[in-house]
């Protein structure tokens, strides 16, 4: 806002701004002898808000849209963060969809209406990643090269195929979106108190258009650069066991499940004393995952425009890059039971193989353990030979002595050692780049005819390394539970079981379970051409114009 002082006793204009609005607040006094404002300017949302409802109102089916100032005005670092505040918008905070283990502080997919298989495009056109996911990873790409994204809940005939849930549109910057010269520098500094350290944000934007003998030319150049840190940490249970003493099981399978009259599954007596179902996890993970996100994307368009405005060409370019390192590490506490990877649904167990080393289990009242001294068979953990001097064929931590006591040398009845503890290390290098190039050519023929045609290339590929490392050993497990239901669970030597000095923090007293590793490298492309006719009837009533097309793709 531009002004001057005004002499006093005069009358004066309060402008108050409000989401892009003036209210303009009189104070009424002498004849005004103030000179004349030469110019008042104000800049709000307005615009932002009237392009979104007006990209809704005019569209064909049911759309939601943000523009660049909508993604730019919350604190959010991509494009699905934002896309998560549109009504009937969810994202995903898995770092895969399909492993429920591992959280991400980044939205990694979205969905929409609660369904996956969502289609990603790049100003109308198919893109995708070189991954497992049909569509293109959200991560790939940068958010400050938008101007703008479109939500479509239901497709139209002139969609490319395969949205199931629906279509996420994400429009870049063009030159001819703004008048004349326009250049934006921006940065930003983060600090994440797990991380304990700064990360950098920068991005900039240079366009301009000229108008020429010939007709309008444009050009616009677009780059933008992120790294962030971040960390999570999780407590996670593993599948829950049921237990039930009235189902035992014959050559393998469970019995038909007895109902009542209310339609609920009854359980008469189960292992642990008394009636009613018992639940309890087979495993407890601790996990802790460090990442470390940079993102780089850059984007080139030319524009051209006949001074009859019947003809535009529109050339883009666009290169974005993710990487995603990160590293994790996990202690796992597990028991044998009986639940694991392949059981059926329908499992009442009624003798599972966990025990407790001392007293008893105890439940809450809705049948979930809520604490209790965990411990297992030695042949449940791998030790159960009759003998000691057998056994230590097994493992031996200690000169002359087995790991885990023989039945020979074994104290206590039944004969019990400790829960499993799995200590692991991971880690997983990924990479995943995508690259589209285009060409547009609209052409209007009348006023009534309107043409497009389209060109599209696009180059993806994904490098992924993950190994991981586990080393086992055992221990007497306490497990509890806080207000919250979440485990608990304290580690201390287990009976009948032979340390070298230092228990856990001596490697001497762990066996490597598994090494596992996984090399991927994938490439992708697709070459793809559309034309498009549409014929106005200025007609003004539900049939207001005439639509065909053909698209040909070939992806690779």
């Amino acid at each position: 806002m531009k002004t001057r002082k005004s002499r006093p006793l005069t009358s004066r204009a309060l402008f108050t701004i409000v989401g892009g609005s003036v209210l303009i607040n009189p104070a009424f006094a002498q004849e005004p002898v103030a000179d004349e404002v030469p110019e008042v300017v104000v800049t709000g949302l307005r615009a932002s808000l009237e392009s979104a409802q007006k990209i809704k109102l005019e569209s064909d089916t049911f759309v939601d849209s943000i523009t660049a100032t909508d993604i730019g005005a919350f604190p959010d670092k991509s494009v699905a963060e934002a896309l998560q505040r549109v009504p009937g918008i969810t994202v995903s905070r898995l770092q895969s969809s399909d492993d429920s283990n591992h959280f991400s502080a980044e939205p990694s997919s979205v969905l929409i209406r609660g369904l996956t298989f969502v289609r990603t495009q790049f100003n109308g056109r198919d893109s995708f990643s070189a991954d497992g996911y049909r569509g293109l990873n959200f991560n790939d790409v940068s958010p400050e090269l938008m101007q703008g994204v479109d939500t479509y809940k239901n497709q139209t005939s002139e969609m490319i195929e395969g949205g199931i849930a629906g279509v996420v549109n994400l429009r870049t910057r063009m030159p001819f979106d703004s008048d004349g010269q326009a250049i934006a520098l921006t940065g930003r500094v983060n600090y994440g108190t797990r991380s304990d350290e700064p990360t950098y944000e920068a991005s900039g934007v240079y366009s301009n258009n000229w108008e020429t003998n010939s007709g309008r030319f444009g050009v616009l150049v677009n780059a933008a650069y992120s790294n962030i840190v971040t960390r999570t940490e999780s407590v996670n249970m593993t599948r829950i066991a049921t237990f039930c003493s009235d189902y035992p099981q014959a050559g393998g399978a469970f019995p038909t499940a007895n109902l009542d009259a209310n339609g609920n599954i009854a359980c008469n007596t189960n292992p642990y004393g008394g009636s009613g179902w018992r639940y309890a996890p087979g495993q407890v993970n601790f996990s802790q995952v460090d990442y470390d996100r940079t993102r780089y994307g850059a984007a080139l368009t030319l524009q051209y425009e006949n001074d009859e405005k019947d003809l535009r060409m529109t050339l883009t370019g666009i290169d974005s890059r993710y990487k995603n390192p990160w590293i994790e590490r996990s202690a796992n506490i597990s028991w044998p039971t009986g639940a694991g990877f392949g059981t059926p649904v329908w499992a009442p167990f009624g003798a599972p193989g966990w025990r407790p080393l001392t007293g008893n289990f105890a439940f809450g009242a809705d049948g979930m353990l809520d604490s209790g001294v965990i411990g297992q068979f030695p042949g449940d953990a791998g030790f159960g030979d009759a003998t000691s001097l057998s056994n230590i064929n097994h493992g031996s931590a200690v000169p002359g002595q087995p790991f885990v006591n023989g039945a020979d040398t074994c104290t206590g009845a039944p004969c019990l050692t400790g829960g499993n503890v799995s200590d692991e290390s991971r880690i997983f290098d990924h990479d995943e780049q995508t690259r589209d190039i285009s060409f547009n050519l609209q052409w209007d023929p009348s006023e009534k005819l309107h043409t497009s045609f389209d060109l599209q290339y696009i180059k993806a590929k994904t490098h992924n390394y993950d190994i991981l490392v586990a080393a086992n050993s055992l221990a007497r497990v306490d497990y509890s539970t806080d207000s919250n239901g979440t485990p608990k669970v304290g580690l201390s030597p287990a009976p009948n079981t032979n340390y070298a000095d230092g228990f856990l923090a001596n490697p001497h007293n762990y066996w490597m379970q598994f090494i596992q590793d996984h090399w991927e490298h994938n490439d992708a492309d697709e070459v793809a051409a559309r034309a498009d006719v549409e014929y106005d009837l200025g007609s003004g009533g539900w049939l207001s114009s005439l639509k065909a097309g053909v698209r040909f793709a070939d992806r690779d």
